[in-house]
């Protein structure tokens, strides 16, 4: 955050981490009132969100505080919802390390953590909030690995 001729880095990092979701929860939103749909918003946070990782140089510098804001915005869209009179729930969902391709790019920045998780297991999560009955809403789970260190 500290460095120099970052402004972009910074910028593109709280655009795909908070404003894509700030837009597409409002547009979900509209979508359901018009519709007359009581449905169901995730938003995908992270452990991060819960506790900033202690990392030499920490090439997390940014991500976790974006995660904290979207348990933010995920109280405020529920907040929100209720005073448009809508049963519109919503979920933040904060899983550990997952298992994604993403974690076998040369350029991975994250330690190798022993304990990941499957991306099925944040599936059967969402699954779980969604069969919930109508009076019941799920508002923060933390899901990860056993034997996770992360965090």
């Amino acid at each position: 955050l500290l460095s120099e001729n970052n402004s972009g880095e910074i910028l593109k990092v709280l655009e795909t981490n908070f404003l894509a979701a700030v837009y597409c929860t409002r547009e979900a939103f509209r979508s359901m009132k018009a519709s007359n749909i009581d449905g169901h918003v995730f938003m995908i946070g992270s452990i991060c969100g819960h506790r900033v990782p202690i990392m030499p140089n920490n090439p997390l510098n940014l991500y976790s505080p974006t995660k904290f804001a979207i348990r933010a915005l995920t109280e405020m869209y529920r907040q929100e919802f209720l005073d448009q009179n809508t049963k519109i729930k919503v979920t933040c969902i904060s899983p550990g390390v997952v298992k994604t391709n993403l974690r076998n790019h040369p350029g991975n920045i994250m330690p190798k953590l022993s304990a990941e998780l499957n991306p099925n297991a944040i599936a059967d999560v969402l699954i779980y909030c969604l069969q919930t009955p109508p009076d019941v809403q799920i508002h923060d789970v933390i899901i990860k690995p056993m034997g996770e260190m992360f965090c």
